[in-house]
């Protein structure tokens, strides 16, 4: 397995095609039940195959329905939890301002 950083796109594409190949034939799914499960049709597979002419997101997407992957996408890109905030909760701040310092009158004990 390579890694992508090192890649052009094209060679990410025909990697792409290649792991998803594997991945099929190690799953024990045939093309037939590909194309039926994933709602694909055999040309776009054979583009993604071969990666000639790209792939549509939404093609990817049932490619891996097809084989029971898409689990795989929750690991494309992932959200830390922490940068999350619920309703009641106010959101990260974006920008640190300086607070204005309101000068208290002084006391000296006298005034009581």
């Amino acid at each position: 397995m390579q890694k992508f950083t090192t890649l052009s796109d094209q060679q990410i594409l025909s990697e792409l095609g290649q792991r998803f190949d594997k991945k099929r034939i190690q799953k024990g799914i045939m093309d037939k039940s590909l194309i039926k499960q994933g709602g694909v049709s055999s040309d776009a597979l054979n583009k993604f195959r071969q990666a000639s002419g790209g792939i549509t997101l939404l093609n990817f997407v049932r490619l891996l329905r097809g084989i029971n992957e898409l689990d795989a996408l929750e690991k494309l890109i992932s959200v830390d939890s922490g940068l999350l905030f619920s309703e009641n909760e106010t959101p990260p701040r974006k920008r640190i301002r300086h607070s204005l310092i309101r000068k208290k009158s002084v006391n000296w004990g006298e005034d009581q």
